[in-house]
């Protein structure tokens, strides 16, 4: 603390009565005007020491002056104080040092940047009776001081404005153009390199650096004039050689590039660009099919697998020409995972230049999806499934609900592949029923599924038109004929309605083709069982059935194979000589 007396006799010298006791002085046995130099150095000794003593005694000290009107001063150590300032003047407050919260130096961000004070330290000059005395003062609590800001946006040195004892005090602060976080070099083609940054707030453009070694030699090879492009492409490299990157930011300011700092160095080697793998899929119960994007330009790709995912990759394959973009892994395990990787190279010279491998993609082999066969059969209170074996399967699980699209519940697991058929009996004749079974392979335990089956919808079957179906089919064929003896086409069809509905209806399909209601032949959704099905060659009638559910017809075909059931579709196959003509409804 510096103490300044400007009222003292010239010549007078005072000296500290108490050394615990500041500021309080007296003259050495009432002597004015000291000449003698011996007496005056003794004089200054005693002061010194007295200072010393009281910076022992209190364990903390500021800086004092004692100054008389002659010009001579002695500056010591004097002990701070506790005695309070509320009666005197303030004169003056003067910064002198500070601590915020997140340090001094601020990166710009294009918005108001608000440094948070922990601490001020400011000189204090208080005055009272002709006494000046200077005071320095730390403030922690800013709850009373005044805080505002200025230059707070802009590249440079901001000020935070606190108003102590209504003296505005300014503390500085920088704001500095923020460097790259990231920098990284990757492979782009086998004669070409990109190199992408992360984007700093506020650039007006980059400039990107590069050297053939990672410590010197840096030149500049391109300024991108954007602050929101992030990458660029260097071209036009040499196969197999290893170029080191850096970019450094800057930002326009009143006509002049302001540089941020460079980024740290990547180095990349000129190789092929890495493959994506788009897809791996299942093939067969026992396959797989690995896809990856093309990459322009190499002579051909590897192909790796493992069975974990960090595991030992092994090379698998070579596929050459840069086109073929697929390879099919044969004779796997069924419900087991495989891990594939794949790397693309390029041929210069006799020597082959690899690029990275892709990240490791997987797939897992999985029994075939089940098909109903048209044996499936609905019938009045029961559904008789029946489907092929799915290759890989040992076993099945089967789903009914009575909604086509949710609510399905497993009813039944089925614990052997080779079995392909179930019944599903005590249903209710009045209601629809939808059916969907995945098949699964058992390993260590666990079943891996396959995938589901398409849904088969139990359609509503009367019981005589059950009983027709089961007591009938198989009768004999027999031109002319219309009873279960023996009957062709049209009599069967003439017989059937009247046993299922009591209706007679004409003899010949000719006549058959004609009668009824007419229903739309090309929307199977909206024909009924019981409906007759006409077919024609040329323009004339050649063969009737009825229409049975599910897609089925049943119908006297020839003597060859009788009464049968077949999908309407087959039929059509089977028989090319025929095709739909018309569908009559006579119920």
């Amino acid at each position: 603390m510096k103490i300044t007396h400007n009222s003292l006799p010239i010549g007078d010298v005072y000296v500290k009565m108490d050394t615990c006791v500041p500021f309080a002085y007296k003259k050495i046995n009432g002597v004015d005007k000291v000449n003698n130099r011996l007496l005056r150095t003794a004089i200054c000794f005693i002061l010194i020491t007295s200072l010393l003593l009281c910076e022992a005694t209190m364990g903390f000290a500021t800086t004092g002056t004692v100054t008389n009107n002659g010009g001579a001063s002695v500056t010591d150590e004097v002990e701070n104080t506790t005695e309070s300032y509320e009666d005197w003047d303030v004169k003056g407050v003067e910064y002198k040092s500070h601590v915020f919260e997140g340090g001094n130096s601020y990166t710009y961000t294009g918005s108001e940047i608000k440094p948070k004070p922990v601490s001020l330290t400011v000189a204090m000059t208080y005055e009272k009776d002709g006494v000046s005395e200077v005071v320095d003062k730390t403030i922690t609590d800013f709850s009373d001081v005044s805080i505002s800001y200025e230059n707070n946006v802009a590249i440079g040195t901001g000020n935070v404005k606190a108003t102590v004892e209504g003296e505005s005090i300014s503390i500085p602060f920088t704001i500095v153009f923020g460097g790259i976080k990231t920098v990284k070099a990757s492979p782009r083609t086998h004669t070409s390199i990109k190199v992408s940054w992360t984007k700093v707030a506020g650039a007006s453009g980059y400039v990107i650096y590069r050297s053939t070694k990672s410590g010197s030699g840096f030149k500049a090879i391109k300024t991108i004039t954007s602050g929101s492009t992030t990458s660029y492409s260097n071209t036009k490299l040499t196969l197999g050689k290893t170029y080191y990157y850096k970019v450094r930011p800057y930002r326009t300011v009143d006509g002049s590039r302001v540089y941020g700092a460079y980024s740290k160095v990547d180095g990349q080697k000129v190789q092929p660009a890495t493959p994506v793998i788009s897809s791996v899929k299942r093939s067969s119960y026992n396959s797989l099919t690995v896809r990856w994007k093309k990459v322009s330009g190499v002579s051909g790709y590897r192909v790796y697998r493992s069975t974990s995912a960090n595991g030992k990759y092994k090379r698998i394959a070579t596929v050459k020409g840069s086109s073929k973009v697929s390879y099919k892994d044969k004779k796997k395990t069924c419900g087991k995972t495989y891990y594939y990787k794949v790397k693309a190279y390029k041929t210069s010279k006799g020597k082959r230049h690899y690029g990275y491998s892709s990240s490791a993609k997987s797939g897992r082999t999985t029994p075939a999806a089940i098909s109903f066969t048209s044996k499936t059969m609905s019938w009045y209170s029961s559904v008789e499934l029946k489907w092929k074996k799915s290759a890989g399967a040992t076993g099945y699980d089967i789903y009914r609900s009575t909604s086509s699209k949710s609510g399905f519940t497993r009813i039944k697991t089925i614990t052997s592949g080779k079995t392909t058929k179930f019944t599903d009996k005590g249903l209710d004749g009045a209601s629809k029923y939808y059916y969907k079974i995945i098949p699964f392979k058992t390993i260590g335990g666990t079943k891996v599924y396959g995938s589901y089956s398409k849904t088969y919808t139990k359609i509503l079957v009367s019981k005589k038109m059950e009983t027709l179906v089961k007591k009938y089919e198989g009768k004999p064929y027999r031109w002319g004929g219309n009873t279960p003896k023996g009957w062709d086409c049209s009599g069967f069809v003439q017989w059937a309605i009247k046993y299922l509905y009591g209706k007679k209806i004409p003899r010949s399909g000719g006549a058959q083709a004609r009668g009824g209601k007419y229903v739309n032949k090309n929307k199977m959704s909206t024909w009924k069982p019981g409906d007759v099905l006409v077919y024609k060659s040329g323009g004339s009638v050649t063969h009737v059935g009825l229409y049975i559910g599910g897609g089925k017809m049943m119908h006297a075909l020839n003597s060859r194979y009788d009464t049968v059931i077949q999908d309407v579709s087959y039929y059509e196959k089977w028989d090319r000589g025929n095709h739909l003509a018309g569908v009559r409804r006579y119920n």
